[in-house]
């Protein structure tokens, strides 16, 4: 808890107390590295063999690097080194006052494919064997494939475009033409966007169908598609560095005779990073650790430092009802714009244009703000993505946040959908440092059953789950919300499940479901706040 928190819980100047608190109790002013923390912080001690190197984005849009030692995975004495900036000289001078024996000691470091990253790895660590992460090699070649998904849809949007003005000039209404499963050929590029993430293997009936006419259509997009799987397969598939070597270089060579542009920085990548990559091999490094901890850093720093600074938008009179906003003077401005409507434009506006990082509703209807951000011409959804929400709690009675989603949004949501909240629900964990989140799929029993079709769509997910689709993440469903937070009950119904009775995150059938249980939990287990997250 803030000491500004405090000091409005208590009566007291909350601004005073932390100033008290940092200059005379914290020992703050002592610290033997305040004179350069600004710049850079070093910790030897914590340095250990298997390290990670990751760039992070803090507030106000400066960059720091980031070294942690991944075998502390994320608790005390992960931190290594903290510099200021990414730049090779800047980084590397501070990095090597660790002494020699302690560089010397790191056997392997993991970080992604930055040339400057690379570089100071080498400088500063020239024993340590350099490992890729696999995640970004494969996720390269995913975007590729998207690339010329998006590229092929965008010209049939101006294809339609063309035909629909033809129409209109010669009196005559368009329509658009289908194939045999409905689809029109935009709806068919938009639609294929997860059948294109996912293994044939893992393909619904309906993607099955719908991947026959897009390859058929557009057989580039095919090939490209099977190029990006066999690269996955790599991974998955070898367990030793010269059968990996071996299978990588023919996945090169066949991505060269292929002649596609978008797969042309994927090469490049594989050309230069080769032996990181198949450095992977040895241990299965991966820098998930790094990730999850520039997460931390990024929460703990807002937290600390109070940084926000709100921008109220409505009707004055209403706002002048909430004194608690005259406290912070520095930190709260407002706008005066009565209209409910006009005042959610105005506020997706500034969102839009950079003038603010974060939309909040506050005493405006849902509606009126919903209407805003989903406008098509000025609002903030981009083409092809869902707005789903999901809401964390601090209850009480639950020893952790729980996370669930979707109790506003989405009424029905379907499988394409429901895997949107799902990849949602997991980036929003890390950021809260949770490694490996626990997603529960909710239901009223354990059991799958036709009758109610949510249950077969999570037989889809669990597979996908398994199948690594998701990450280092754990899905289990359908599980009701006693056996998905408390092992007990499914020790008492004789139900095994990786969940384990310590659910994260609860995946809700429909907004009914979910909307009864956030309104029952705020109200009866006396909930002080419930923050709501909702992605655009």
């Amino acid at each position: 808890m803030g000491c500004r928190l405090l000091g409005t819980l208590f009566g007291v100047d909350g601004e005073l107390l932390e100033r008290q608190y940092r200059n005379h109790l914290s020992g703050y002013l002592c610290w033997e590295q305040l004179p350069h923390a600004e710049e850079w912080l070093l910790f030897e001690k914590n340095i250990g063999a298997y390290v990670g190197l990751d760039e992070v984005c803090l507030s106000r849009g400066e960059l720091y690097t980031v070294l942690i030692n991944k075998e502390r995975k994320g608790r005390s004495g992960s931190l290594i080194a903290v510099v200021k900036g990414t730049d090779v000289k800047t980084v590397t001078s501070v990095l090597l006052r660790l002494s020699r024996r302690r560089r010397f000691q790191v056997r392997e470091i993991t970080m992604d494919m930055a040339p400057n990253m690379e570089q100071i790895a080498r400088l500063c660590f020239p024993a340590a064997r350099r490992v890729t992460d696999r995640f970004h090699v494969q996720k390269l070649a995913y975007e590729a494939v998207q690339d010329m998904r998006v590229k092929a849809r965008w010209e049939a949007l101006d294809e339609e475009s063309v035909q629909i003005a033809h129409a209109k000039a010669c009196g005559k209404i368009y329509h658009a033409p289908v194939f045999e499963n409905g689809d029109s050929r935009k709806q068919l590029l938009s639609r294929s966007i997860y059948l294109l993430y996912k293994k044939e293997s893992l393909w619904t009936e309906s993607q099955r169908v719908r991947a026959g006419i897009l390859f058929r259509e557009y057989p580039d997009i095919k090939k490209a598609y099977y190029l990006s799987m066999r690269l996955g397969l790599i991974y998955h598939q070898c367990r030793y560095k010269d059968a990996a070597l071996t299978r990588l270089a023919r996945w090169y060579d066949e991505v060269e005779k292929s002649g596609f542009l978008a797969f042309g920085r994927v090469a490049r990548s594989v050309q230069m990073h080769y032996r990181e990559i198949i450095n992977f091999f040895d241990r299965g490094s991966t820098n998930a650790a790094s990730e999850s901890f520039n997460a931390k850093i990024k929460d703990s720093r807002a937290l600390e430092e109070g940084i926000a600074e709100f921008l109220m938008i409505g009707d004055s009179t209403i706002l002048k009802k909430y004194p608690t906003l005259k406290q912070y003077p520095e930190y709260v401005k407002t706008i005066h714009i009565e209209n409910p409507d006009e005042a959610a434009r105005e506020a997706v506006r500034i969102v839009r244009e950079g003038g603010a990082d974060i939309l909040m509703k506050g005493i405006i209807n849902t509606d009126n703000l919903l209407h805003a951000i989903l406008d098509k011409e000025k609002g903030l959804l981009p083409k092809g993505k869902i707005l789903t929400h999901l809401a964390v709690m601090e209850i009480p009675t639950y020893h952790k946040l729980l996370f669930f989603s979707d109790a506003a949004v989405i009424p029905r949501p379907t499988l394409q959908q429901r895997i949107e909240m799902i990849w949602y629900a997991i980036c929003t964990c890390r950021h809260f440092g949770i490694e490996q989140p626990r997603v529960a799929l909710i239901h009223c029993t354990e059991k799958v059953s036709a009758k109610f079709p949510h249950s077969l769509d999570y037989v889809n997910i669990v597979e996908l789950a398994e199948a690594g689709e998701f990450g280092n993440v754990i899905i289990d469903g359908p599980l009701d919300v006693r056996t998905a937070c408390e092992q007990a009950s499914g020790d008492i119904k004789g139900i095994v499940s990786p969940i384990n009775g310590q659910a994260d995150v609860l995946i809700f059938p429909n907004i009914e479901s979910g909307n009864a249980f956030y309104k029952s939990v705020s109200l009866f287990a006396q909930i002080g706040r419930a923050s709501c997250r909702e992605r655009v």
